[in-house]
């Protein structure tokens, strides 16, 4: 089966992006949390970002913040990611926003 015939389609981006802000958004809990990481990890979603006006008006502003505004009732927090703590997820967010915001200004995207 495939699922994707050509990976330019618009449903094959978002997933794609989608998933790269859900790895964002891991290593980002993990700087808040001051393990492992000491740098956020962004992916080609930025270039996205900095196509728009600012991160709000972006997908990927649009993505986090549906998913600050489900709060405790959004799916992957039942699944016990950030450990199920809305704060932790809005820390994340927070951290990937500011991040995504200082790199998507450069010049060289």
């Amino acid at each position: 089966m495939v699922w994707f015939e050509n990976h330019t389609t618009n449903r094959y981006t978002e997933l794609f992006d989608e998933t790269e802000i859900l790895f964002s958004l891991i290593i980002a809990d993990q700087m808040v949390q001051n393990r492992a990481y000491v740098k956020p990890w962004l992916g080609r979603f930025v270039k996205g970002v900095a196509d728009r006006r600012s991160l709000e008006h972006s997908a990927v502003g649009q993505y986090l913040a549906s998913a600050l505004e489900a709060g405790a009732d959004w799916p992957l927090l039942h699944a016990n990611m950030f450990g199920g703590s809305p704060e932790r997820a809005a820390a994340a967010a927070h951290q990937v926003g500011n991040a995504v915001n200082e790199v998507s200004r450069r010049p060289w995207l």
